[in-house]
């Protein structure tokens, strides 16, 4: 397994268990994390704490009961793409999507910038579900 991929998947773990300033220290002080999809959390976030507000803000908007679980990953020196499967179940009916994120990684190993896709239709009936669509 490429180092990359190595520090993403402990990040991810850290990020699942809510361990935000942990997994934050796997991404670089200036990062830049593009969120393009049509939901209340679309936007550019910038630095560990923008990452960490992103977070934050997910989970908080599902009660914490948004999952991911990564179907693969791909990376060399210079990138990692991830393909998930993401679902949440608001009131017993499950809503399921895909969503996939593509890194660019600096020579010191950290996430410089992110490009996170989602099927928008889908990942929209999450926060109509909660009342933030």
């Amino acid at each position: 397994m490429h180092k990359n991929e190595e520090n993403f998947r402990a990040a991810l773990e850290l990020f699942n268990n809510r361990e935000y300033a942990a997994a934050a220290q796997y991404f670089s002080e200036d990062l830049v994390w593009h969120y393009p999809c049509r939901n209340p959390l679309q936007g550019v976030y910038h630095g560990r704490e923008g990452l960490i507000d992103f977070f934050t803000r997910l989970y908080d908007m599902s009660n914490g009961a948004v999952k991911a679980d990564t179907l693969w990953i791909l990376a060399d020196d210079t990138h990692v793409v991830r393909a998930a499967r993401i679902y949440f179940e608001p009131g017993g009916k499950l809503v399921e999507w895909f969503g996939a994120s593509v890194c660019d990684v600096g020579a010191d190993g950290l996430v410089t910038e992110a490009w996170i896709y989602e099927d928008d239709v889908e990942v929209a009936k999450i926060f109509a579900a909660m009342g933030h669509g």
